[in-house]
């Protein structure tokens, strides 16, 4: 039951007292009243619990129902599947067997395609085979229609006419392109044709042309050894040669040249300008002309080229009463006889220039299917002197190679360069003469251009071990005489002069630099020009060179590492002067110093007119084509090197000048350049540490017996008896005036070793400038007016005030000095003032004194007294125009003009 609260108690009993007892338990038991009604509430429950339970039967009945309808559908979904698996399993089958067909046509169409392949690998074997008897049968003369030939003339030498070149040319361009069709065909996994077999099918395609080949070439030597071939007939020589003999001749070379064409003709589908550009490659060496030229080739190898492979004996030891004419016989190949093998091929070459200028080939060879213009021949003339050029060269190879490493190698290896330089000249004198051949390289008459100059330097040149003897021996030769010269050139006197050039000397006589006019050289410039002949004369073989490459190699490998060594000989001068720097004081090391210093302005100067000559060498003919041909290297770089090949072609012109010696003109004068600095801060450096003690002493001021005190009373004595007081400085102070002496000796070495003006300069204004700065300082020392450069104010006045005749004999003393400084400089310059400027104005300022007017002293004061002018700014202009004007001073400060006169004695008006 619910708890009620008391006021619900209180209004239930007011309520009591005015009703029945009923009412009131109605109201304070509300329950009570529902019991009566209990029974009523439990019927109604019990049917309601009556129809829950039939609809819970109900349920499950419907429940079981739709468990035997789904059952009854799961069952049918399961039959349904099973006929799709069914299905499915048909279908699989039906695509292995679909599958199975698709297999076998596919085998059975690469069985056919294969069947196929192997019939045409048949095909093309057999084409080769027809093809390579087709060549049998040409050269027997078993053509269609045609009747053999006797076997005892396989070739149809005898049989053919001389006129008619044998058959097979054409039969051997269809065995090569049946080659190249069966080259063409799939491998043996694919049908094809199968290795062997294709290099079988090479193999007689090479044994085709080799035949053709050997049959011309027979041919060839039966049409040759008619007219006697290499031996001119005595009556007439060759000029004597009927038309129709050279015409056979020519037919059977062009047959030839048709043959070698055929061979090396561009391949199927290619095309001929898919090879284009050819003469850019290495050169064919040419089938007609070998044919041509093999028995004339062959006597020089006999005589020249290969004692031992050859079969001979060795030649005889050279001995020094040979004849100087090419004897016969095995002994012709010697060492050191290269010109008879040239004297002998030239020869050879004279004798047969009638009939071989009769004779055209292509030459240099290039297949007609590659080449760009139209083919046309030369002179046989020209093709039979590269021929002998070349083996010329490699019996001067061969030489080489055989004494490489012994004693007087060098000399016999020089030797043999300067004979095949001497074989060129004459091959091209000679081809000149005959073919007409004119200056320009134009053929007479036909506006066509001549293949290059035969050049047995030109292999030589190529030949890497021959050209690597060549140039170190030609550098080692030419290393003696070069460094000859050298020395003399640091011998010669300046005065030996052989005109007008050179005789100022190293004295900087206030003039220009400019060099005499009068065209001859002093004998210094004489001995630096003898210097530079030394070192061309030793690349002097590159001149007859053809190529320009070749000769530019030569120069590149021979003058540069002489110049090198040069450079380091004239270097030597300033590691001397470091020694001499290192002595420190005495008359020795004076002495060393003087030498040291001669040495290293002469090297300068060598270095400088050296430099000069090589730049005015590059205006010959020679080295301007060097200088093009560097430019135009280098122009080309671009198109291997993008950017970097662009930056390198546009400074190509600025290499021109210098060419391959660009870079040496500028070490020579970095050279002179540094030796020139260590001459100038070996001077400064020994002046400042010689000057040191002399620096100590000037805080002390001189007494009154001194030259200096002695001085300044004879200027008053002078002034007071009328005279005008003139004042005449003293003697240098002692310890400066060693210092000074040493200077001197160093100084006066100089000029009769740099020679010239500008390079002494180069020497002593270094040094010049060095004391101009330093010295002042040391000058301001004297009688310490001021701590330093200070502030002014009461030590100054003090140090100032009354000094009179003490201060005078100071600023007397310290002028003196300067004077001193000045004067040193006289042995370089006439205008000593000029070179060391602060210090000659310094001297001035100390002789002023009092006679410096008040208003200078105030403008000074004014901007300058409180600390100076901060280093780094400019003066003001009113202290620039009183330093200019009133104390004729232009590279002192006004802060060192006041410290100067304050030395003096003189006291700054607002000082006062």
């Amino acid at each position: 039951m619910a708890k009620r609260s008391w006021a619900e108690v209180d209004m239930a009993a007011a309520v009591a007292s005015s009703s029945s007892v009923s009412a009131f338990l109605a109201v304070a038991f509300p329950t009570v009243s529902s019991l009566s009604s209990a029974p009523a509430a439990a019927s109604a429950t019990a049917k309601q619990a009556a129809a829950a339970d039939a609809a819970a039967a109900a349920a499950a009945t419907r429940v079981a129902t739709l468990r035997t309808a789904a059952a009854t559908r799961l069952t049918a979904t399961r039959t349904k599947l099973d006929a799709a698996r069914a299905a499915l399993a048909e279908l699989d089958a039906a695509a292995a067997a679909e599958a199975a067909r698709r297999a076998a046509s596919e085998a059975a169409a690469a069985d056919a395609a294969a069947a196929e392949a192997e019939l045409a690998a048949l095909v093309a074997v057999r084409a080769v085979g027809d093809a390579h008897g087709r060549v049998v049968d040409a050269l027997l003369g078993r053509g269609s229609g045609g009747g053999g030939t006797a076997r005892s003339d396989p070739w149809g030498v005898a049989a053919a006419p001389v006129a008619h070149p044998p058959a097979g040319v054409a039969e051997v361009a269809d065995l090569l392109a049946a080659v190249r069709t069966l080259a063409a065909l799939p491998g043996p996994r694919r049908g094809g044709v199968a290795p062997a077999v294709a290099r079988s099918a090479r193999a007689l395609a090479v044994g085709g042309v080799g035949k053709v080949r050997a049959a011309l070439v027979n041919r060839v030597d039966t049409a040759l050894g008619r007219l006697g071939w290499p031996v001119a007939p005595s009556p007439g020589g060759w000029a004597g040669v009927p038309a129709e003999e050279v015409d056979a001749l020519q037919r059977l070379l062009t047959a030839l040249e048709r043959l070698q064409d055929t061979v090396l003709g561009a391949p199927p589908g290619a095309g001929g300008a898919a090879r284009r550009g050819v003469p850019e490659a290495p050169a064919v060496p040419s089938w007609a002309a070998a044919a041509l030229l093999r028995a004339p080739l062959a006597r020089f190898k006999y005589h020249f080229l290969g004692a031992a492979a050859a079969g001979r004996p060795p030649p005889p030891a050279p001995t020094a009463g040979n004849g100087a004419g090419p004897p016969t016989g095995p002994g012709m190949d010697r060492v050191d006889r290269p010109e008879w093998a040239a004297e002998y091929a030239l020869a050879r070459l004279a004798e047969a220039g009638p009939l071989l200028s009769r004779l055209s080939m292509r030459f240099p060879y290039v297949p007609a299917e590659q080449s760009v213009a139209a083919v046309a021949g030369v002179p046989a003339t020209i093709a039979a002197a590269d021929a002998y050029a070349r083996v010329y060269a490699a019996k001067v190879g061969d030489d080489v190679a055989a004494v490489a490493g012994e004693v007087g190698a060098d000399a016999l290896v020089l030797h043999a360069a300067d004979a095949a330089a001497a074989f060129d000249s004459s091959l091209a004198a000679g081809l000149g003469d005959a073919g007409g051949w004119g200056s320009d390289g134009i053929i007479a008459g036909s506006g066509r251009q001549y293949p290059p100059l035969p050049s047995a330097l030109a292999y030589l040149v190529a030949d890497r071990p021959f050209f690597s003897a060549w140039t170190g021996a030609a550098v080692r030769v030419a290393m003696p005489r070069v460094l000859a010269a050298l020395a003399t050139a640091m011998a010669v006197s300046a005065d030996a002069a052989v005109g007008g050039g050179g005789g100022s000397g190293g004295i900087d006589d206030g003039g220009g630099d400019e060099d005499d006019d009068s065209g001859e050289l002093s004998a210094p410039e004489a001995a630096v020009a003898a210097v530079l002949r030394a070192v061309t004369a030793a690349s002097a073989t590159s001149r007859g060179m053809a190529s320009v490459a070749g000769a530019a190699a030569f120069v590149r490998r021979v003058e540069l590492p002489l110049l090198a060594a040069v450079r380091e000989s004239l270097g030597d001068a300033g590691a001397a002067v470091e020694a001499a720097s290192a002595l420190g004081g005495g008359p020795e090391a004076a002495r060393a110093g003087a030498g040291a210093v001669a040495s290293a302005c002469r090297s300068a100067y060598v270095a400088t007119r050296l430099a000069d000559a090589i730049v005015d060498r590059a205006d010959s003919l020679f080295y301007i084509r060097l200088a093009e041909a560097a430019a135009a290297a280098v122009a080309a770089a671009p198109a291997k090197g993008g950017a970097g090949g662009h930056a390198a072609a546009v400074a190509a012109p600025g290499s021109a000048p210098g060419g391959i010696f660009e870079e040496d003109v500028l070490l020579l004068r970095a050279t002179a350049a540094s030796l020139t600095a260590a001459v100038g801060t070996f001077i400064a450096s020994s002046l400042r540490d010689a000057t040191a003690a002399y620096a100590v002493g000037l805080r002390t001021p001189p007494s009154a017996s001194s030259p200096a005190a002695a001085a300044v009373a004879a200027a008053a004595k002078s002034a007071g008896g009328g005279g005008g007081g003139a004042v005449v400085l003293p003697p240098p102070s002692p310890a400066l005036a060693a210092a000074l002496g040493t200077t001197a000796h160093l100084l006066g070495a100089i000029p009769p070793a740099a020679v010239d003006r500008a390079v002494a300069a180069g020497a002593w204004r270094p040094a010049a400038r060095v004391v101009g700065a330093w010295f002042p300082g040391v000058l301001l020392r004297a009688g310490t007016p001021f701590p330093g450069r200070g502030s002014w104010g009461r030590s100054a006045k003090a140090a100032a005030a009354g000094a009179g005749a003490p201060a005078a004999a100071t600023a007397l003393q310290a002028a003196a000095d300067a004077a001193a400084v000045v004067s040193v400089w006289a042995a370089v310059t006439t205008r000593p003032g000029v070179a060391v400027r602060r210090v000659e104005e310094a001297g001035r300022v100390l002789r002023m004194g009092s006679k410096v007017a008040e208003e200078v002293l105030r403008t000074l004061v004014t901007h300058v007294a409180d600390g100076g002018v901060p280093f780094g700014r400019e003066e003001p202009p009113e202290v620039v125009q009183v330093l200019k004007d009133r104390l004729g001073v232009v590279c002192l400060s006004g802060r060192e003009a006041l410290e100067l006169l304050a030395v003096a004695g003189v006291v700054p008006p607002p000082l006062a």
